[in-house]
């Protein structure tokens, strides 16, 4: 679990997109978005021309 949260930090990542419940928790506390594969594929729907 610390290896994504410390890839996503040193790559930046927009996103880090997962379902487990334990990161999911960690998103108010997280310099990314963490969300759920659903709403990742949401968010980039609606960024769609």
């Amino acid at each position: 679990m610390c290896l994504f949260l410390l890839l996503a930090l040193v790559d930046e990542a927009d996103y880090l997109v997962t379902g487990d419940r334990d990161l999911l928790n960690l998103k108010d506390n997280f310099s990314c978005p963490i969300i759920t594969a659903k709403d990742f594929l949401n968010v980039i729907d609606v960024q769609s021309p």
